[in-house]
């Protein structure tokens, strides 16, 4: 469960299954429904809704192909009523483009959810190159977001893909758990892992992935290009997180007493600091 709201006649719960999003009406009786939305990969959340006694949720969705957009959910007829979508000044033709989500194998057998978009026409022959981005710390998930920021690398052949790496909670708070302090390397496997198997299946070839991550990503950057530097074309490492020990062991700085539940504390734990 991610979030929810209560209403007079019905509350509206906000969760994620197996990486998917989801959104389900509940009635006070026990009765609950799940919306269907118009694509399978989606990012959405529930927008703003003042009135207790109202009859439409207010939603706030997009996709990898879709704008931002605002939608007015009626309860009873379940119609959706488009409120606004975000305008692309440079013109935009969503038809033009698809996404999707694969599960890419973990070398200690986990799937990693991995989402995908390019332009029409992609052939899966290994000739694309690709742009690969991943996080995964914080318990923070990289939603399949729009990006208006991305659109020329589509129109140019690439294929986006986002890694759902553990750190992140794309799979629920184990996922997290699962990617941190000792258990942080894999958050790099994950990346490395998920880079191969896109390989493997002709999504691109290796050596013609460029990959890029901000801060605890851009750790994770690190940390893939020492694995596995024949994979990558380029690499940007965006205010990288890559200092860790050091940064940890300096308790003078004002943000590192709150990141030990994040890292560890190596002035204390000899097995931390190993």
């Amino acid at each position: 469960l991610m979030n929810m709201k209560t209403f007079d006649d019905f509350i509206a719960l906000q969760s994620r299954d197996n990486g998917y999003e989801k959104v389900y009406i509940r009635d006070y009786d026990g009765t609950s429904t799940g919306i269907t939305f118009p694509e399978e990969i989606f990012a959405v959340g529930l927008g703003i809704n003042p009135e207790f006694d109202q009859a439409h949720l207010r939603l706030n969705y997009q996709s990898m192909i879709t704008p931002s957009t605002v939608f007015d959910y009626d309860i009873a007829t379940g119609e959706f009523e488009t409120r606004k979508v975000q305008k692309i000044p440079s013109g935009y033709d969503k038809t033009q483009y698809e996404t999707k989500r694969v599960m890419a194998p973990a070398r200690d057998g986990k799937q990693i959810p991995v989402s995908l978009v390019y332009k029409k026409g992609f052939e899966k022959d290994g000739s694309h190159p690709m742009h690969l981005y991943g996080y995964g710390a914080y318990a923070s998930t990289v939603t399949p977001r729009f990006s208006t920021m991305r659109l020329s690398e589509l129109d140019r052949g690439f294929v986006y893909a986002i890694a759902h790496v553990r750190g992140g909670a794309m799979m629920g708070y184990n996922w997290y758990l699962d990617g941190k302090l000792e258990e942080r390397t894999n958050t790099f496997n994950d990346f490395v892992d998920v880079a191969n198997f896109l390989i493997e299946e002709n999504y691109v070839a290796k050596g013609n992935i460029s990959i890029s991550g901000r801060s605890a990503g851009g750790e994770l950057m690190g940390a893939a290009v020492i694995q596995a530097p024949d994979l990558w074309r380029s690499v940007n490492l965006g205010v990288p997180f890559v200092d860790v020990l050091n940064t940890m062991l300096d308790e003078t700085l004002p943000l590192t007493p709150p990141e030990w539940k994040e890292w560890d504390n190596p002035i204390i734990d000899p097995v931390a600091y190993e």
